[in-house]
């Protein structure tokens, strides 16, 4: 199946904003659940407040471990507030089964298409949710470079800089899209993704880059002074995660025109580097 008609773009689109909408109703319950939890167990008032790093940083209310004490607590609780506290247990019941059922909705319809099958399927790093929010956005056939992704996602380079984002005025990238790729690069770093090992490369690439004296300052007045004449660590990282996404929006590029049988530039790879 083409996962790339209209048709399928707007199906895709539903079913992962679907998902998005129960992860984020979860995880809003499982946050009031957490804080009712630790403030029973610690016996804080409930007109106190808590700093939320405070009950995170505790590892016993996690979010697996918060039905097995919402369920101690329900034990001896009274009648009357067992009742809820029995309810309070459906409701999260409920939505984690709604996220699933949307998450399974959108990998049925993912491992149908083409294009996982084909390519995103072997990509380390890439699962049907990530697939189905570039499924859903990119379009090989109106992109006739690779380039036309990466401005598409905001990842080209104005004046020596990313696009950055100016109240009032109009991107022109979509920032969901640029929002999906930083997804994409920290699930290719936390893998073993041969991706993650152009990152590290990147990133000492970029760290042994030498600037002239000024030039830092010039673009990045707030970060670098005069004299300062390499990247700090983070900005380093920064645009080594940056260079990982293009290089992988490049491979999707190529392989989804090739798959459509669209002709195809040479490879940028070249070109990448800032």
């Amino acid at each position: 199946m083409d996962g790339g008609t209209e048709m399928g773009k707007n199906t895709i689109s539903l079913v992962i904003d679907l998902y998005y909408a129960w992860q984020k109703a979860r995880e809003a319950y499982f946050n009031s659940v957490r804080n009712l939890v630790y403030r029973i167990e610690n016996n804080i008032p409930f007109n106190q407040p808590i700093p939320k790093q405070e009950i995170k940083q505790r590892g016993e209310y996690e979010d697996k471990k918060l039905f097995e004490k919402l369920k101690k607590i329900k034990e001896n609780a009274s009648e009357h507030d067992k009742r809820y506290i029995q309810r309070l247990l459906n409701v999260g019941t409920y939505l984690k089964k709604l996220e699933y059922e949307t998450r399974c909705l959108c990998a049925e319809f993912v491992k149908e298409t083409d294009i996982w099958n084909t390519f995103l399927k072997d990509v380390t790093g890439i699962g049907e949710i990530l697939a189905a929010g570039i499924i859903r956005y990119f379009d090989p056939e109106k992109a006739k470079h690779a380039s036309s992704f990466w401005r598409y996602a905001g990842l080209h380079v104005i004046n020596g800089k990313a696009p950055m984002r100016k109240k009032g005025e109009k991107t022109d990238y979509n920032p969901n899209v640029r929002t999906l790729c930083w997804k994409i690069a920290d699930c290719f770093i936390k893998t073993k993704s041969p991706y993650a090992s152009m990152y590290k490369k990147e990133v000492e690439r970029q760290l042994n880059k030498e600037y002239p004296p000024g030039y830092l300052h010039k673009l990045y007045p707030s970060v670098y002074d005069e004299n300062d004449t390499k990247l700090k660590e983070w900005h380093a990282k920064k645009r080594a995660r940056r260079y990982i996404v293009k290089k992988f929006l490049a491979d999707l590029w190529a392989h989804w025109r090739k798959l459509k049988g669209l002709p195809v530039t040479e490879p940028y790879s070249a070109r990448f580097h800032q």
